[in-house]
Parts: C-alpha cells; sequence; structure tokens
C-alpha cells in the first residue's frame, strides 16, 4: 500500500464480509509493464465520457460533451458532424467546475437491430432526464427527433448530478444519480442519499423494454421484479443501492459481471474517495453518505438531523473496497477492470483516477494495498472509456488518449533514434524573464518530506496559448533544446532565485531511449513534447508535458519527485517560501523561443510544516 492510499484494515473488520468474500483470492502479483498514454484525437472541450455501441466489429468510439453533443471517433479522426446535437435541450454548463450537462450515452444491448441508445443530461430547468433517441438510415448520424422521456428526476442544486448510464450483463439500464448537491448532502430537504423514497443518492435499475406506468408519457420503464427493494414500502422500486454521494463513472467487468463504482468524497479532513465493488447481481447495499464517508462512521463531519431514522448501524453499511486521500487528490474518476490484449501484465487489474493528481492506477481485485501508478498523467482526467476490444481510452481536457503498452508507436510516427546534435543547457537568469506567456490558471505544489524520497514538486500551467508545438521549444527530440524550470521568491521585497531544476537532453536515456518524445507526432503539425524520465535523473524531473493548443487550450504540466530535487530555500520547520507574497515560476528553453510562466500572489491555501500548495 502506497502513502497515498488509506485503505482501512477493513478485511478483519467484518464489515466487508458481503462484499470481499467475493473478492478474495490471490493477489495478481508480478512486475507491471510499462504504460504510455498515447494521444488519438484532439476534439472540442468539455470531454465527459466516452464508450463503444457494444456491436461486434463496431470499432468506433461515442464522445460525449456536456453542451449537448456526441461526436464519433472513427479510425482516430473525429467526425465533424456530430452524431447527435441536443445543445437546445441541454443546461449550458456556466464554467469549467459546472457539474451540469449532457453525462453520458448508453447503447441498448440489441443497438444492431433496434438501434436505440440512451442518455442522460441535466435540461433547462436544471433536473435530470434520462431519454431514447434511435439511429437513422446514417449510421454515424442519430434521428434528434426520435427522443422518448423514460425518466425524469428533480434537482435541487446544480452539482452531485452523478450522471452515468450503463446496460449490465443482465440487459438492465443502471443509472447513477449523486444526492442533490450542498456540503454533506444538504440540497433540498437533506439527507438525500439515506431517504430511500427518494432516487437521489442512489444506483437505480430499470427495465427500457418494459412500461408499468402506460398512462405517463414521461414515464416509459418498468422495475425489475429481482430488484432488491422490490415489495418494500419505504423504498422506491427502483433503487438497486443507495447511500451514494456523487458516483462518477461506474463499469462492469466484461469477464466476471461484477460492478466497479467510483463515489467522489466530500473536501475536508475526513475526505474519502471511494471505490466499491458488487458481485454481479447482487444489490441492496447502502453505502452510508452521508452517515458514512468512506469505513468512517459518522464522523461528525456531517449533522444528521434531517436523516430519516432510525440512524443506520454502522455494521449494517457497507464500506469501500478501497478509498484514498491525502495532497494533491480531490475526486476519484472510476475506470474499468482491464480486459484487452495489448497490455497482458494489466488484464484483471481495475484501472482508475484523480481528477486532480492525474495519477492512473491499477489496483489488484484480490489485494487493495496493491495499488501502483502505472501513469502519471497530469491533467485532469474526467473519463475512462472501453472499446469493443476492452482496450482503454481517456478523456482529458479535449484531448483523447489510449492506453498503451510502453514503446508502443504513436498513431504518428516519430524517429527514436538518439539525437545528433549536441544539446545546450537551458538554465534561469537572476531574474525573472519578461514577455513569458501566461495562463489563466495555475497550480504549485512543493513538499519537502520526512522522507526524501517523497520529496514533491508539481507545477501547472493551465489554460494557456501556445498555437504550435515549436512555440514551446525548437525540437527537444531531434534538436538540440533543453529547458529550465525556475522558480523566484519575493517574500525579500525583490525576486530572487530560489529553485532551478534543469532537464537536460544530454545522455538522458530511459530504458535505452530519448526521455524526450514528440506529443501526436514531429513537428510541425505535432501536439507539443513530453519528456518521462521514471528514474528522475534530470534533477528529479519526472514528467514534463507541454501541449499546444489556441488561446485557453495548451497546458504545461511539470512534476518531480525525489531526493535530488533541489528544494528551494528557506525552508523552515513552520513553512517553505512566504505565503502572501508573489511566487514565480517560468519556464524557459535554451533556444530563447519559449518562456512560460504562472505568479500565484494570494494566500496559499494551505500553511502547513514544510509545505507550499496554491493556485491561480
Amino acid at each position: 500500500m502506497n502513502a497515498r492510499s488509506v485503505v482501512s484494515a477493513l478485511l478483519g473488520s467484518g464489515l466487508l464480509v458481503g462484499c470481499f468474500a467475493l473478492l478474495a483470492g490471490p493477489a495478481l502479483g508480478g512486475t507491471l509493464p510499462g504504460v504510455e498514454m498515447q494521444l488519438v484525437a484532439t476534439a472540442a472541450d468539455q470531454l465527459v465520457h466516452l464508450t463503444n455501441s457494444g456491436v461486434a466489429g463496431d470499432d468506433r468510439m461515442f464522445i460525449v460533451r456536456k453542451r449537448g453533443i456526441v461526436q464519433i471517433l472513427d479510425g482516430g479522426s473525429i467526425i465533424a458532424t456530430p452524431f447527435l446535437d441536443i445543445d437546445a435541450l441541454v443546461v449550458n454548463p456556466s464554467g469549467g467546475g459546472d457539474e451540469r450537462g449532457l453525462l453520458s450515452i448508453a447503447f441498448h444491448p440489441d443497438y444492431d437491430s433496434n438501434g436505440f441508445f440512451y442518455v442522460e443530461y441535466i435540461n433547462n430547468s436544471s433536473d435530470t432526464v434520462i431519454a431514447r433517441y434511435q439511429v437513422s438510415g446514417d449510421p454515424n448520424v442519430a434521428n434528434a427527433g426520435s427522443a422518448l422521456i423514460i425518466l425524469g428526476i428533480d434537482q435541487p442544486a446544480g452539482n452531485h448530478n452523478g450522471g452515468q448510464l450503463h446496460f449490465g450483463p443482465d440487459g438492465y439500464l443502471y443509472a447513477a444519480m449523486g444526492d442533490g448537491g450542498g456540503g454533506c448532502d444538504s440540497a433540498g430537504s437533506g439527507c438525500n442519499a439515506q431517504k430511500t423514497d427518494s432516487l437521489l443518492g442512489s444506483l437505480l435499475r430499470i427495465d427500457v423494454d418494459g412500461d408499468d406506468f402506460p398512462g405517463d408519457p414521461n414515464l416509459n420503464y418498468a422495475v425489475p421484479g429481482d430488484n432488491p427493494f422490490v415489495g418494500n414500502a419505504a423504498f422506491e422500486p427502483e433503487i438497486w443501492a443507495y447511500g451514494l454521494r456523487n458516483p462518477w463513472r461506474f463499469s462492469f467487468d466484461r469477464a466476471t459481471g461484477d460492478l466497479w463504482l467510483g463515489d467522489v468524497g466530500q473536501s475536508g479532513g475526513s475526505r474519502r474517495e471511494e471505490i466499491n465493488v458488487q458481485a454481479a447481481g447482487v444489490g441492496g447495499q447502502n453505502y452510508g453518505w452521508p452517515v458514512a464517508e468512506g469505513s468512517q462512521c459518522n464522523p461528525g463531519t456531517c449533522a444528521l438531523t434531517n436523516c430519516p431514522l432510525p440512524i443506520p448501524n454502522c455494521a449494517s453499511l457497507t464500506f469501500p473496497f478501497y478509498e484514498y486521500t491525502g495532497g494533491g487528490t480531490c475526486a476519484v474518476t472510476g475506470g474499468f477492470v482491464y480486459r484487452g490484449s495489448a497490455i497482458p501484465g494489466l488484464v484483471g487489474r481495475y484501472i482508475f483516477s484523480d481528477y486532480c493528481s492525474g495519477d492512473i492506477i491499477a489496483l489488484d481485485p484480490g489485494d487493495a494495498g496493491d495499488d501502483p501508478v502505472i501513469e502519471d498523467l497530469g491533467f485532469e482526467l474526467t473519463s475512462f472509456g472501453e472499446d469493443i476490444d476492452g482496450e482503454l481510452y481517456a478523456a482529458v481536457g479535449d484531448d483523447i488518449y489510449m492506453l498503451v503498452g510502453d514503446g508502443v508507436p504513436t498513431a504518428t510516427p516519430t524517429d527514436t533514434a538518439m539525437p545528433t546534435e549536441t544539446p545546450v543547457p537551458a538554465s534561469c537568469p537572476a531574474t525573472p524573464a519578461g514577455g513569458c506567456r501566461t495562463a489563466e490558471k495555475g497550480i504549485l505544489k512543493i513538499k519537502n518530506d520526512v522522507d526524501s524520497s517523497k520529496d514533491l514538486f508539481l507545477w501547472k500551467w493551465i489554460k494557456g496559448a501556445a498555437t504550435t508545438q515549436t512555440e514551446l521549444g525548437a525540437d527537444p527530440v531531434a534538436g538540440s533544446t533543453s529547458y529550465a524550470i525556475c522558480l523566484y521568491d519575493e517574500s525579500s521585497g525583490a525576486p530572487s532565485l530560489s529553485m532551478e531544476m534543469q532537464v537536460h537532453r544530454a545522455g538522458d536515456t530511459c530504458d535505452g531511449k530519448p526521455c524526450f518524445k514528440a506529443l501526436g507526432g514531429g513537428p510541425p503539425d505535432g501536439k507539443g513534447w513530453k519528456y518521462k524520465d521514471p528514474d528522475r535523473g534530470s534533477q528529479g524531473v519526472e514528467r514534463m508535458i507541454l501541449k499546444a493548443g489556441a488561446a485557453g487550450k495548451a497546458k504545461i504540466v511539470i512534476k518531480g519527485k525525489g531526493s535530488s530535487l533541489p528544494l528551494p530555500v528557506p525552508f523552515s520547520g513552520s513553512m517553505m517560501l512566504e505565503q502572501d507574497t508573489d511566487v514565480i515560476v517560468q519556464l524557459v528553453s535554451s533556444d530563447g523561443g519559449a518562456c512560460f510562466e504562472t505568479t500565484l500572489s494570494t494566500p496559499a491555501t494551505k500553511n502547513e510544516p514544510a509545505q507550499f500548495n496554491d493556485k491561480l
């Protein structure tokens, strides 16, 4: 178990008997393969979901955008004409943090013959709608006029919508609903996730091929007779499981039928990001929210005055198979048990991520303590997707990546021979360089751990503009460009250089290959550059990603770890860097053509010993 996770000792507690006994088995063990995220395509923004049609031989991926549009990824290219455009029906998200919009798509198990698919969205009244549509005579275009409302759910607030649809192995449609919003599940009448006469905070299971409400045009489904609460007057019969806060992405293991679900935790000291598991066909779980946060039963974080009585006994709750918290994380992005063939060493592991850290984790279902980070993407990953063959994709901002084995050729092959030009070392000027590009957002995290192998430097330059690959550096792959990361502290009244990290290409090899690679192809048509050194030979720099894009689309992420980091001074027992004065971070290239900057001038969000954590 690594330092990121806080997996509780639940195996012997008796609290997970109903779940864990079904997962018991030998740990997968062995050495995990190297993994890369290969850029497949760049779409428009607000990507939230990717999936396949479920039809054998159909290699297309369907891409959901929050604004109300579904597009098709086919053969590495995105078809310009939308598969579905219901923008007029969907609430317009007010910004990147707005959780409303079109949230998912699911294809009927008989899609090949009936052409039915289902979407879940937040409408212009800010309420949830599940609707059925049908494909047109053109397989790449849906009939936008074929809508049939399946179910509508009132939402008391604009967040915690959940929003995913997925057909299970049993042929029924499962729908994940958040608690309705507000801190501690306070929106509306409150404690919605424990009110079993509400559909909020629940995982629903319905039969879209039946109709128990023939007189209601807005209710077009039946309740499966084997739903766990059918016949219990205290429960809405659609509920399959409840006690969820904001379930963000669930999936079914295509080999076992088990259901895996990520549930986002509440910010604060008791926050726990959850991975919950159900054995195939076994519902009825109460995951506890807001009575429990992860495995913490009634930690005192939330007042339970609006919860129905009696308050559930802790022993009656189902605690997560896996949970985590800690600096740099904020919200789990649930994923899939990998059942593809491209990366045999990952088969059977549950792949998921965290929105803030960008870490991609490969969890062993037989051992919750075996949770290695297999890729540090560094970006905000919103959703995983699975293609018809079981290979995994990820939506990251406006980009779509595919999970591939390390060393797999990119879609646009680039020269991976060792460079022949003599590299020119980059260095930081004594004072900040002028004229650097700035971005709308920036993040800086630095930590001096008692264990120096866990020292951390993380800088993100997000939502800026660098429209071409060469604006990020002339060519660090085949050319002579190198980089320096420079941190300036203004606590003394004038900016002084407090930290310098140099990323040299000279002699830098990673498993015998260049550490620098072109992102999405070489110049002039590529997307940028990336540097990956798991051994952190260049002053602790483990990963650097520089991605071009128009205004608001470019991004830079640099992450360093370990005892070779040249951490800045002063570094006292109470703080590092002054927390209320400017801290300037710049990335400069040796060719002089690239300079990027963020200035952090607000009080840091955390003033903890030996840490600095601030953002724009």
